[in-house]
């Protein structure tokens, strides 16, 4: 649970966002229309006739859409006369809609699209794809449109950065890899330069380097190029350390570097639970982050 303290730090600057000139309403917001006045319907006799027209889910069959709790085809098999869309939920005003469905795959996936009344009738305005987390009408509102939802949206969205950076934590604690293995062996030169580095970690201590591996968690940066796992030798119980080699020298990696910073946190008895979880908050926040130019890699 975040404490107290946290939560009104959240608040404060939740605050001061609700601050910012006019100008940033257009800024923050994908839509030409006022959500607020949608009303959330789960059915899809609430949806005008044209909108349904102009999405091409009138025809039914596999071009069609499967009302909420009716059977469609979920994988998007041939052969089968189910629809390959399943309406989720849509918001609906006498100027605009907005209507979220899933569609079928493998795996299935979520999307949003956006219908505007105009003086020449109803005309599509906008398509998202979505992700599960905001395939709800409230949730995607607040992301398209979070100028207009003030705090709301703004806690939202906090607290689904935060679940995705603590999501992708839990994914890159070091363990040791077993491929894919580098062509070339690890040299006499790499082993003295492991040896270098190690020597700061376990000072005086004799190792045991795995086979080098290809590839690293983005979080590593551009120039990151091989891994090896470096265990002391005999020694089952101290942790072992996973080496990068980045800008062809070899390093702790920002990755491995943040969960030593993470185990010292765990092992300081000094302090407080409440000191504890603003500590670890603020660990959080300097989790390395990918570039532009590098997507997640699997552990």
């Amino acid at each position: 649970m975040v404490s107290r303290r946290i939560r009104i730090r959240q608040l404060v600057a939740c605050v001061l966002f609700l601050l910012v000139s006019a100008s940033a309403l257009a800024a923050d917001t994908e839509l030409p229309f006022d959500s607020r006045s949608l009303v959330e319907v789960h059915s899809l006799e609430s949806i005008p006739k044209e909108v349904i027209n102009l999405m091409g889910w009138h025809r039914g069959g596999p071009d069609g859409i499967a009302e909420r709790y009716d059977k469609f085809n979920v994988s998007g098999a041939t052969g089968s006369d189910l629809p390959r869309r399943y309406f989720k939920e849509a918001g609906v005003s006498s100027a605009a809609v907005v209507v979220i469905y899933e569609q079928a795959g493998r795996p299935s996936t979520y999307h949003a699209l956006a219908y505007m009344m105009t003086r020449s009738g109803w005309r599509k305005v906008g398509g998202w794809d979505l992700d599960d987390e905001s395939a709800h009408l409230r949730w995607f509102l607040y992301e398209v449109d979070s100028a207009r939802y003030g705090l709301a949206a703004r806690l939202y969205l906090e607290d689904k950065r935060r679940y995705r950076v603590l999501a992708r934590i839990s994914l890159t604690r070091p363990i040791r890899r077993n491929g894919p293995l580098r062509k070339a062996n690890l040299s006499d030169d790499e082993a003295r330069e492991i040896q270098s580095v190690m020597s700061l970690v376990y000072p005086g201590v004799l190792l045991n380097i795995s086979g080098v591996v290809t590839g690293c968690p983005c979080e590593e940066g551009p120039s990151c190029s091989d891994q090896v796992w470096v265990v002391p030798k005999d020694d089952v119980k101290t942790p072992g350390v996973l080496l990068s080699r980045i800008s062809d020298r070899w390093a702790v990696g920002p990755i491995q570097k943040w969960w030593m910073d993470r185990a010292d946190l765990e092992a300081d008895t000094r302090l407080t639970p409440s000191q504890h979880e603003e500590a670890l908050y603020t660990l959080w926040e300097k989790f390395p982050k990918c570039s532009q130019t590098t997507a997640p890699a699997r552990q």
